[in-house]
């Protein structure tokens, strides 16, 4: 029993010593931490040079996910992720297309992007026939893979955007070039 009873007494007293040995490491880190000088640092030693991301973009598009032409509207989440917006026409027919998309930059320069786009008041002639199914409205899954350059405050883009019909189980392609501005 004696051996038991000092067997138990040294574990407690070497988790005791662990204990104190750690509180006392804290404290000193805390000491350290507030003992630094008050020196202050020269100005130019604090100034980084930083490329400022603009969330808010607005951008004109021929061809592309809305159609012939089309504004855009897109906002920054993160530094690689955005959402947008647009509203287009087919400018021939009363036509109007509203792309909503998800977009992810890579570098600033590649984009990729899924979204939908409704329409109403499909465009007329084989574009209509082939691809839409005759249909006057509708959604379609759309997507967009591209280049893109931002200076100055200015954007220019250049993309595929590939388009699935899944009335039809169709396929459609076509490009875009943008340029817009930051708000």
């Amino acid at each position: 029993m004696f051996i038991l009873v000092s067997v138990i007494n040294y574990i407690k007293e070497r988790k005791m010593k662990k204990l104190i040995f750690i509180i006392l490491i804290i404290v000193c880190n805390s000491f350290l931490i507030f003992g630094q000088p008050d020196n202050p640092t020269k100005d130019d030693s604090t100034k980084q040079t930083k490329t400022e991301l603009n969330k808010n973009w607005l951008f004109g598009e021929l061809g592309g996910n809305g159609s012939m032409l089309s504004v855009n509207y897109e906002r920054y989440f993160s530094r690689n992720l955005s959402f947008r917006i647009g509203m287009g026409t087919a400018i021939i027919s009363v036509a109007g297309a509203f792309p909503v998309m998800i977009n992810y930059s890579y570098k600033n320069i590649l984009e990729f992007g899924i979204g939908l786009v409704p329409f109403i008041g499909a465009a007329t002639g084989d574009w209509r026939i082939r691809f839409l199914n005759r249909k006057e409205s509708g959604l379609l899954l759309t997507a967009v893979i591209g280049f893109k350059r931002i200076n100055k405050g200015f954007i220019y883009k250049l993309s595929l955007t590939p388009f699935f019909n899944t009335d039809g189980a169709k396929w459609g392609l076509t490009g875009g070039i943008s340029f817009g501005f930051t708000l």
